[in-house]
């Protein structure tokens, strides 16, 4: 009788840890590179070290580079998915300068039972959802969450670094950087969290570091604005999720945004 039970523990803290699992960075190789220059870049859907599948390119909405000079939307072809777990994403680079390659993904809806969501709320800082949920007494009920995901890389071409990483993409969920992280060497990173056009006040936002073991977190000011002191080198990133209940007729319980920036510390 034991093998039947361990084997169902098995399997719930295997869907508990890919539920979990749900972020989406853009993983560069190195993040400072040379002009005209052919460049891949990880598409990592799971966490900042693996990825557990792949996005297709329909799924893409928007794909574009921000450049020294202009915005430049990339075509979908230079998304491609060579396998079932990895995507990655293929241009050349352009002259010396600081860029910001930006991607957006379409929506999709996930189910999780009630503990698994509470857990899952919690891991990613989402802690006004948690709360509203200990308030209405509904820990325990399962939810259906339609979640979008909006995602950012900060690279530098050669040694002149530019504002063009300070430009937003004007997405519906975006980490907007306030200090170019190659204007100078050492790992302070100023940013404000957007959504839907505005600051994200007083919200839970989380970094992270190959440098570092775990999480950092931070709670945005009125104005959506966090401080986050990284390893000196080594490639980073800065996450946030925001979620509200959906609207009576949508169809689901939750509507939420991710957002991610990564780039490297020198």
């Amino acid at each position: 009788m034991r093998k039947p039970i361990l084997l169902s523990v098995a399997a719930t803290l295997l869907l508990a840890g890919s539920a979990f699992a749900h972020d989406l960075f853009l993983k560069l190789d190195h993040y400072v590179l040379p002009a005209h220059a052919a460049v891949r870049v990880q598409v990592l859907n799971g966490t900042f070290t693996k990825s557990e599948n792949n996005i297709e390119s329909e799924r893409i909405g928007d794909l574009r580079l921000v450049g020294v000079r202009d915005t430049v939307a990339l075509p979908l072809s230079a998304w491609t998915s060579p396998d079932t777990l990895h995507s990655v994403i293929a241009f050349t680079t352009g002259d010396e300068g600081t860029y910001v390659l930006g991607a957006t993904v379409k929506p999709r809806e996930i189910t999780l039972e009630g503990a698994q969501f509470n857990a899952y709320l919690k891991e990613e800082g989402i802690l006004d959802a948690l709360a509203d949920r200990r308030r209405t007494h509904e820990l325990q009920r399962r939810a259906t969450e339609r979640y979008a995901k909006f995602v950012k890389a900060v690279y530098q071409v050669g040694a002149a670094s530019t504002d063009a990483a300070l430009r937003p993409l004007h997405y519906d969920a975006e980490i907007e950087l306030l200090s170019n992280p190659y204007s100078a060497t050492g790992g302070h990173l100023r940013v404000r969290a957007m959504v839907d056009g505005k600051p994200l006040a007083h919200h839970v936002i989380l970094a992270g570091s190959e440098r570092r073991k775990g999480e950092m977190s931070a709670t945005t000011d009125a104005n959506g604005e966090a401080r986050f002191t990284f390893p000196a080198h080594g490639r980073a990133y800065v996450k946030f999720v925001s979620m509200k209940r959906a609207p009576a007729g949508a169809g689901v319980d939750y509507l939420s945004k991710w957002a991610t920036l990564t780039f490297e510390v020198r």
